[in-house]
């Protein structure tokens, strides 16, 4: 393309467009021609066309700083967040109906206004019943609104994924994203005899670990994912009292990244037995960065379940937060015979449903330095409770260099039969793993 000084071309409406700063392109034409004058240079035509993408560049950072300060700046008093988002079940079969459960809560200082809400079927799921794209009413300090979806899975064996975002109009969406366990097929039930001491037996990345008393079946759902059953066995025999999905997440980043949390996947389960215990050692990975071995144990005469998570990074990695043993168990009308406590040294969430007691137990000592340790995030109106341990970084995350392992753990149980919630106590949990 010919530029000319007398003739207007493309970068004089580009220029004048998108470069706020002093105008238009004729100006900044005059002033290149004064300056090459006076200081005696030629002035070729290219030094126009460079100056004048060096102002575009410009602008455009500083439109950018500009919005974000407008955002930072915006009054804002209300603050609605996702405070729960998960299916009314623990996991899906074949292509019955799912109905996902969105609570959502204004945890600011002022009523919100309207406010819309997206529920997306992202993958495997189809719409059946609800309104997908609601707008709130003006949400009062304080309140919360739950919203339900029935959606139904397209096929018996495809991988459930969805969605559910808040976008406010000043500010980024609150955007959360699960998947649902799915199988073909409804899981078998526990009507094997009950193994006079410790056992454990494997196949592929599946397997089961039990005792006299506990058993925990590990089986993969129809996207890959690894997911728990816990039975446990009291007068009239096994029932099955809870499932753990996921095993466990890791939230983690590269340098300059931000964090995101990934899934275990299992590639291989072997049984390991010995006099008094027996270990189900389960090999996968978080992602493409993360080597992990999940072992499971039961000892002899125990009701508890011993998880314990080994993470080593293939390259130096950023750590913000880890969840182990997801365990959903129970219902919302056990949940007023329940025991939570996250404080001192041993932290612990249990609930009394029926003849059995279960619940999960925790170390209160963080395995970093500067962590923090709680419960994980209940689900509110769904058919189950949740226990278990999250992890988070306080401030900045851990660098951890390639092959560093550090290791959590955690202890899961069903007491059956069970007389009180209190029998819990009886349970402590796994000695605080070594710092790496």
């Amino acid at each position: 393309m010919k530029i000319g000084w007398g003739k207007p071309h493309a970068l004089r409406t580009l220029a004048t467009s998108v470069c706020p700063v002093r105008g238009n392109a004729f100006i900044l034409r005059a002033r290149v021609a004064i300056v090459c004058r006076v200081q005696g240079l030629p002035c070729p035509r290219f030094t126009y066309l460079s100056l004048c993408l060096t102002m575009i560049a410009v602008s455009l950072v500083l439109a950018a700083a500009y919005c974000t300060a407008a955002f930072a700046r915006a009054p804002r008093d209300y603050d609605v967040q996702i405070v729960s988002f998960a299916p009314a079940r623990a996991f899906a079969v074949g292509t019955e109906t799912v109905t996902m459960v969105g609570v959502l809560k204004n945890i600011g200082s002022a009523a919100a206004p309207s406010v819309s809400v997206r529920m997306l079927a992202l993958a495997g799921l189809e719409y059946i019943e609800g309104d997908t794209a609601p707008v709130l009413m003006p949400l009062e300090a304080g309140a919360q609104v739950t919203l339900r979806w029935k959606v139904r899975p397209t096929n018996a064996s495809s991988p459930l994924v969805a969605s559910l975002a808040v976008l406010p109009a000043d500010v980024p969406p609150v955007v959360r994203v699960i998947t649902v366990p799915h199988f073909a097929d409804s899981p078998r039930s526990d009507t094997s005899p009950a193994a006079a001491s410790p056992s454990a037996r494997a196949r592929g990345a599946e397997g089961t670990v039990e005792n006299d008393r506990l058993r925990a079946r590990l089986d993969t759902t129809s996207s890959g994912a690894p997911m728990l059953f816990l039975s446990a066995r009291g007068p009239g025999g096994w029932r099955r009292v809870g499932t753990v999905a996921p095993l466990a997440e890791v939230l983690s980043a590269e340098g300059g990244q931000e964090p995101w949390w990934e899934l275990f996947r299992a590639d291989d389960a072997n049984a390991v037995i010995e006099k008094d215990t027996a270990s189900l050692v389960v090999s996968g990975s978080f992602g493409l960065r993360w080597r992990a071995t999940l072992t499971l144990t039961v000892r002899t005469a125990s009701a508890a379940l011993d998880v314990s998570l080994k993470l080593a990074g293939k390259r130096p990695l950023r750590l913000s937060g880890v969840r182990l043993a997801a365990l959903s168990a129970g219902d919302l009308q056990c949940a007023g015979s329940g025991i939570s406590s996250e404080s001192g040294a041993v932290c612990r969430s249990a609930v009394k449903c029926g003849d059995a007691t279960l619940g999960a137990v925790w170390s209160g000592a963080a395995p970093l330095e500067n962590w923090q340790t709680a419960a994980l995030e209940p689900t509110l109106e769904t058919e189950y409770l949740l226990f278990g341990p999250e992890w988070r970084a306080e401030r900045a995350p851990a660098l951890l260099g390639a092959g560093a392992m550090v290791v959590f753990q955690s202890r899961l149980f069903a007491i059956c039969p069970s007389a009180t919630v209190q029998d819990c106590m009886r349970i402590f949990p796994l000695r605080a793993s070594a710092k790496p």
